[in-house]
């Protein structure tokens, strides 16, 4: 019997058990023979509990209730010097499939893992099982429990892979239906006051819809904007084809006392941004109007009367023929000032997610004023910052490598939408893909007009990257 929980120490603890010192010398022999005592009287413990029953479950799940299995809520101070001398407790290093697992599981991620359409699955966690801790069975027969300087590197490229797929994973579903972000959208920003995305119900260019915003501003600086959301239109190298446009009449503020601010279309006081080439994105027209091909228009005002404000706007818009659905519009009303320092309800919603993450990620119960809380917002609103003053901020997160994945378009598409690009080669077991259908279909869940999904990935970077994530 005492063989039997001796061999299954090591499996269930993952680590090997400590051999009984003899230099009564060495430093520490009295803190290493009592380690060795007390693992000694455990095993002796298991074993009488198999010999009660004969059965080997009874005492695994002894073994699993034990403080060497888990010993943070391990209160004696003798056990505590023979937990510390041995190494115990909650921190076993992940198995490489059970990383696998747990990333699966909790993101949706399927790093670097490729389905086959003859129904073979091919996974780089397989391939990585040696130098990320596994074994082979051949060479290489006990599994590391302590990182190398080669698995850090490893475990450091996935987290960094893995962190912007799981952001995208979670912003292409509705809230409701998140594991992850299940308390901000993409408009939620530390000093924005208001935002919505709002389908535009319109047809054609003249068809004008009114769309407003509601927001309670402080005194002070603000910025309203209107971001055109899902552009799209084919360009044939000389011309495009089947494009949306977007028609902007009149952007208006009113404030708590009804007192109305109204802007043409066309007023060089709009602020417009601009695409990758350096052409602006709205166009100003004679006839009061702009027209936006994608991109946003924006103005400062100074808030001197606190209170509830409308946005309003007047839009129309010419439809794709070949595209289904509505030109999509952000409202957003915006503090100025500094992030890290900012009170806003969207500020406090980003914390109490930020701490809901590491409960969910970490089995860690923090506190939204915590220090650790306040170090990864630091995170967040320093990627916030650089997303939001670089040149072509929404271009930074289509870097992520969504089609390292190998699920995500299966995940995110419906089974027409996948099957109308995707299609198994004939010249091997591998699909082909055609990039001309698939990249479009894909690009919505990789825009980051606002530089919020950048900010979430360097949040789930350090998630990913934890030793309370690797660990368990």
């Amino acid at each position: 019997m005492t063989a039997s929980a001796a061999f299954w120490w090591s499996p269930v603890f993952g680590k090997p058990l400590l051999d009984k010192p003899t230099v009564e010398a060495d430093n520490g022999y009295a803190a290493k023979l009592s380690a060795y005592r007390a693992q000694q009287d455990a095993i002796e413990e298991f074993a009488e509990i198999l010999s009660l029953g004969l059965n080997a479950k009874d005492m695994l799940v002894e073994m699993f209730m034990s403080p060497w299995f888990s010993g943070e809520t391990v209160t004696s101070y003798a056990f505590d010097s023979a937990h510390f001398e041995a190494k115990f407790g909650g921190d076993q290093l992940l198995t490489p499939q059970q990383l696998a697992s747990k990333t699966r599981a909790l993101t949706g991620v399927a790093w670097r893992t490729r389905p086959r359409p003859s129904g073979k699955v091919e996974s780089k966690y397989d391939d990585l099982a040696v130098l990320l801790g596994g074994i082979d069975s051949e060479a290489v027969t006990s599994r590391a429990i302590e990182l190398t300087p080669t698995m850090t590197s490893i475990l450091m490229t996935h987290a960094t892979e893995s962190a912007c797929i799981a952001v995208a994973r979670q912003f292409a579903s509705p809230i409701g239906d998140r594991s992850l972000l299940t308390m901000v959208e993409e408009t939620t920003q530390p000093l924005a006051s208001a935002a919505s995305i709002i389908s535009l119900q319109s047809e054609n260019q003249g068809d004008w819809k009114p769309l407003s915003l509601v927001g309670e501003l402080d005194a002070g600086p603000h910025t309203f904007s209107l971001v055109f959301e899902n552009p799209y239109g084919t360009w044939t190298g000389t011309d495009w084809l089947d494009r949306r446009e977007l028609y902007v009449d009149s952007l208006t503020v009113i404030s708590p006392s009804g007192f109305k601010q109204t802007i043409r279309g066309n007023d060089l006081r709009l602020v417009t941004s601009y695409q990758k080439n350096g052409l602006p994105s709205c166009h100003p027209q004679s006839g009061g109007y702009s027209v936006c091909f994608n991109g946003s228009l924006s103005f400062d005002m100074t808030v001197t009367e606190p209170g509830r404000y409308i946005f309003e706007t007047l839009l129309s818009s010419k439809l794709a023929p070949s595209l289904e659905g509505y030109v999509k519009v952000r409202l957003a009303m915006r503090g100025e000032g500094d992030i890290l320092k900012a009170t806003t309800k969207s500020a406090q919603l980003i914390k109490r997610q930020i701490s809901a993450l590491f409960e969910k990620l970490h089995g860690t119960r923090l506190a939204v004023d915590s220090d650790e809380i306040t170090q990864v917002y630091e995170i967040f609103a320093a990627a916030l910052t650089v997303a939001q003053e670089s040149d072509g901020s929404e271009w930074r997160f289509e870097n992520c490598k969504t089609w390292d994945d190998g699920y995500f378009d299966w995940d995110l598409l419906s089974k027409e939408q996948v099957e109308s690009y995707k299609s198994p080669s004939p010249n091997g077991d591998y699909y082909e893909d055609d990039w001309s259908i698939k990249g479009s279909l894909l690009r919505p869940f990789t825009q980051d007009p606002l530089g919020t999904k950048y900010a979430w990935t360097a949040v789930m970077m350090y998630m990913l990257s934890h030793y309370d994530y690797l660990h368990e």
